[in-house]
């Protein structure tokens, strides 16, 4: 717990009540969560959402495909490996990298994404109700 001492200078006339209030680390930082409570859990990727990231899950996956593709038709040729095939290959595992860590973060967030969608629900059925 961390409490931020009296400002030098003085900020306004409430700067003494804001100045003395304890501030806990967020998983934003140290941007100010001024309540005493139970930290919540770190989303891995705080601004991706379930439409975001099948975005990027169809992005990765074809950039991995054409590579596989590229790399099985110059196979076929029966030529030596040269630099586009090793370039080639390097991009296929940078792609199959970046699959597995949105599979990894699809894990660890979804419960955040259900939470959005519960709360977006709520929403639409209390404005149909309207």
């Amino acid at each position: 717990m961390l409490t931020i001492g009296r400002p030098s200078n003085g900020f306004g006339r409430n700067s003494q009540a804001i100045a003395d209030v304890p501030v806990t680390k967020t998983s934003w930082g140290l941007y100010g969560q001024f309540m005493d409570g139970p930290e919540r859990p770190k989303r891995l990727a705080p601004r991706m959402t379930r439409g975001g990231f099948r975005g990027l899950f169809v992005c990765w996956a074809f950039l991995a495909m054409t590579q596989v593709i590229f790399l099985v038709l110059r196979g076929t040729e029966g030529r030596g490996w040269d630099a586009g095939n090793y370039l080639s290959l390097a991009t296929m595992l940078a792609a199959v990298a970046g699959l597995a860590y949105l599979l990894y973060v699809r894990r660890h967030d979804k419960h955040f994404w259900d939470e959005e969608e519960a709360r977006r629900a709520e929403w639409d059925r209390r404005g149909r109700q309207l």
